[in-house]
């Protein structure tokens, strides 16, 4: 914690922004189910996952996992 403090940090924050990232990587590039990928996270539950999914990026899993095949 005095490492992270040092670098004007905090744990929760890393272990946010690690989930969100992990979350994009195996939404776009997987075909797990939101549950299972709540699960690896460690969220307590699907909607718990999808609830902080949305808040750190503005649409909802499926909405995000949708855009990227568009995309692709």
């Amino acid at each position: 914690r005095r490492k992270l403090a040092e670098e004007g940090t905090r744990f929760r924050a890393v272990l946010n922004d690690t989930r969100r990232d992990l979350a994009m990587t195996y939404i776009r590039d997987t075909e797990l189910a939101f549950g299972e990928i709540a699960y690896l996270l460690g969220f307590a539950s699907a909607e718990a996952f999808q609830r902080a999914f949305k808040r750190w990026n503005g649409q909802t899993p499926g909405e995000f996992r949708r855009s990227q095949r568009q995309s692709a």
